[in-house]
């Protein structure tokens, strides 16, 4: 398999054990945040210092790949779809909070969910999910006081708003911090930390352990 270019682990035992997990964990602590916010933080960093959009960490000593690379996801999404599945880790991970997912489930099930979420999606029009994206951001940034690490919870919050917009008509507002929808929100961004974490470490009794 071809490699992608890795930016350097710093030195030290954390980092020979921990890979660039070590930045990321230093980083998320430092700000009070949240794992997948450390990886914000640095992503832009590791992007600038390889000079490709396209990486490869490692994190625990698990291979990680990023990509900003629009003609990758264009790619993986669109004719070369079937080459692309969840790996087995990755469902153990998810079926643990989502039995009964589209993404964990196979044979039957899982085509009785896809008819239904093909028919949900079919009565969706995606068209305004631009629109109402860039509305949030102007929100948000027209607030004083934006900070990086505010803009990196602004992106986790649009996503929110824009997916319940589009889906479901209902405005969260929790970019402008509606009680109604915050403790909806963190009980999601708590989910996915926790996914994030454990897609490092797949082992279940790894999970148990604090990084």
């Amino acid at each position: 398999l071809p490699r992608f270019p890795s930016p350097p682990v710093r030195h030290g035992l954390m980092g020979r054990v921990l890979g660039h997990l070590a930045e990321v964990r230093d980083i998320a602590n430092a700000s009070k945040k949240k794992f997948y916010i450390g990886i914000y933080l640095k992503k832009k960093e590791w992007y600038q210092v390889t000079g490709s959009k396209t990486i490869e960490l490692s994190m625990l000593g698990k291979p990680v790949i990023l990509c900003s690379d629009p003609n990758v996801y264009k790619e993986v999404l669109g004719p070369k779809q079937d080459s692309f599945t969840n790996s087995v880790p990755f469902k153990v991970i998810f079926g643990y909070f989502f039995p009964t997912s589209m993404i964990v489930v196979d044979g039957d099930q899982w085509q009785r969910i896809r008819k239904v979420v093909q028919r949900a999606m079919a009565k969706r029009s995606l068209d305004p999910v631009v629109p109402i994206m860039c509305e949030s951001a102007d929100t948000f940034l027209n607030q004083p006081k934006v900070n990086e690490a505010q803009t990196a919870g602004m992106m986790n919050k649009i996503t929110f708003d824009g997916f319940h917009r589009v889906m479901y008509g209902w405005d969260p507002k929790s970019i402008l911090d509606s009680p109604d929808s915050l403790k909806i929100l963190q009980a999601c961004n708590r989910v996915a930390n926790a996914v994030g974490k454990r897609s490092i470490a797949p082992i279940p009794w790894l999970w148990k352990i604090p990084t």
